[in-house]
């Protein structure tokens, strides 16, 4: 029979980011866009994706990796920190 490894059991420290202030952010703009998103309020930016920071739109572009580099690169953000909405086909 084979030795298999022992199971790691987690513990808090490991799991002490899942609620970090930066996380709670990000989820009140992916409900700001899903809401947004649901009631039309995007629909003016069809063709176009936008990115969502702080429950505004504070960039659009045509390519989402190039828009995503550019509005962290001026906000000075992470790039995953922000939403980017497609109007036409919902959150990227």
């Amino acid at each position: 029979m084979h030795d298999m490894p022992a199971i790691k059991m987690a513990d808090a420290e490991d799991f002490e980011d899942a609620h970090s202030p930066e996380v709670e952010e990000w989820y009140v703009d992916y409900r700001f866009a899903k809401y947004g998103l649901e009631d039309g309020i995007f629909a003016k930016y069809r063709g176009t994706i936008i990115a969502i920071f702080e429950k505004q739109i504070v960039g659009k572009g045509k390519n989402p990796l190039h828009l995503r580099r550019r509005i962290a690169k001026k906000l000075g953000i992470d790039a995953l920190r922000m939403i980017l909405v497609d109007p036409e086909y919902g959150i990227l």
